[in-house]
């Protein structure tokens, strides 16, 4: 309910239904998958903090721990004040 009601209301509705829907299956089992939709909303412009925590959580289970540093940063960059917090939660 949450989730939906966060990435639901305002915005571009299109990017947040793909950002909330990759939030929403973060537990899969597939990891290529998931790191390569993680990328392709990073890419595309659809930058969200809980989204590049997923993202990176993937890349690191995945065995890409520079890869995910580099996103680690970024994000740590982006979002000072909310990722550290938000990169606990999906952890």
């Amino acid at each position: 309910q949450k989730l939906v009601s966060r990435y639901s209301s305002g915005g571009d509705s299109q990017s947040a239904y793909k950002i909330g829907k990759y939030i929403a299956y973060s537990n899969s089992p597939n990891m290529t998958e998931m790191i390569s939709q993680g990328l392709e909303l990073w890419n595309q412009g659809n930058k969200d903090p809980e989204a590049v925590a997923v993202l990176i959580k993937c890349l690191e289970k995945d065995g890409a721990d520079k890869k995910a540093q580099d996103y680690k940063e970024e994000a740590e960059h982006l979002w000072p004040d909310v990722f550290a917090k938000i990169e606990q939660k999906v952890a």
